[in-house]
């Protein structure tokens, strides 16, 4: 059963009025928006200016549209514990009123490790932080998450969000759990049957799916492709 579809990067060009038109005709749509080490108050593209994600953070709350916060680089290692130049408490205070917030554990320019996850420093950071849900990227068997903890989802992406696909290498989610679990790489309009033919097979299963690169255009959040995907899951399933 897909629960959420997750469309990632609002940016500065993105109407905030649509958003909250698109969400009404679409309960499952959920809008999220990246902040990294980038992420200042001038506008960087992907990387919107803080004020705008303070905006959208508050518009989605008034209207009942699903967001996330997406942390990238030096925001995710500050989630972790592990910066020195990023205020952890600054991160708890960007987080309030987001639905989900995820922490993208894939490196960047200025640090290109993959993150890996302390479970202490994960749980401290999920009971500190105030949204609904902590989602953390994922990409080996379900039974090697690191953590098990009722705010923390799970989002299998091989890609770490370059938009690869890999269909085929998505693992059946665990047989028996109540939990829910997310996959992403590679999907945008080309590709949404693909992903929709794989969530059929679970129909008792909750599952969402989340989706960055292929639904933009000349670098921008494209709603037109936005709704197109939308359109084609709630005819599939």
């Amino acid at each position: 059963m897909l629960e959420i579809v997750t469309f990632t990067g609002v940016d500065s060009t993105t109407e905030l009025a649509k958003l909250t038109d698109i969400s009404k005709r679409y309960p499952i749509a959920e809008f999220g928006i990246l902040v990294g080490t980038r992420t200042s108050r001038a506008d960087g593209g992907i990387f919107p200016a803080l004020d705008l994600v303070e905006r959208f953070r508050d518009h989605c709350a008034a209207n009942g549209i699903r967001s996330s916060l997406h942390l990238c680089g030096e925001w995710s290692r500050s989630a972790l514990g592990r910066s020195d130049v990023l205020p952890y408490l600054q991160v708890l205070e960007l987080a309030k009123g987001f639905g989900r917030l995820q922490i993208n554990l894939h490196g960047d320019f200025f640090g290109s490790e993959w993150i890996e996850p302390r479970k202490a420093s994960v749980l401290a950071f999920v009971e500190d932080v105030r949204c609904d849900q902590v989602i953390l990227q994922h990409r080996l068997a379900w039974s090697e998450i690191p953590v098990t903890h009722e705010k923390v989802e799970y989002l299998f992406d091989r890609s770490g969000g370059r938009g690869e696909t890999a269909f085929h290498l998505w693992p059946e989610p665990p047989a028996g759990s109540g939990e829910r679990f997310g996959y992403a790489g590679g999907i945008g309009p080309a590709h949404i049957h693909l992903a929709c033919n794989f969530i059929r097979q679970y129909p008792d299963h909750r599952l969402w799916i989340d989706m960055e690169g292929r639904i933009r255009r000349l670098g921008w959040l494209d709603l037109d492709a936005v709704e197109e995907v939308l359109d084609i899951a709630t005819r599939s399933l």
